[in-house]
């Protein structure tokens, strides 16, 4: 299969939609992380929110800070020569980081109903399944 290269251009404006869906998300998933962290339940369920909105937040900040590396050697006056080759690490980290955040916080979705009820698990359950496999389709 043939890859057809991209330019600097389209990396960047690629790299500035994923910041800002990354700074969002990450808010959201900090957000997430102190509201758990405030309750004071030794409840299985709610540890298992808290471990998935810090791994969420870790990960949207890591996909923020190689996003930005993709879009700051791409901009016009970067002060060292950019070939192609040096945006591979920083995109692959920013793309893994990024899908990896995003199962995190669906996990936050499907454990959120279990707390609850056991029917309302399983519906953010579910819904959290089909919104994995939506992503996965449209990654």
């Amino acid at each position: 299969m043939h890859t057809i290269p991209l330019s600097f251009e389209y990396y960047q404006q690629l790299a500035a939609q994923s910041l800002f869906i990354c700074a969002l998300l990450s808010g959201f998933s900090l957000t997430v992380l102190v509201a758990t962290l405030e309750k004071k339940s030794g409840n299985g369920i709610m540890n298992w929110m808290f471990g998935s909105a810090a791994m969420a937040t870790t990960l949207f900040l890591i996909s923020i800070f190689a996003f930005t590396a993709v879009y700051l050697k791409t901009t016009e006056g970067y002060p060292f020569p950019v070939s192609e080759d040096d945006l591979h690490f920083p995109r692959i980290v920013g793309a893994l980081s990024f899908f990896l955040a995003n199962t995190a916080l669906l996990s936050i979705v499907a454990l959120s109903g279990w707390i609850k009820s056991k029917k309302m698990g399983w519906f953010t359950t579910i819904l959290s399944i089909i919104a994995l496999i939506m992503l996965l389709i449209l990654m």
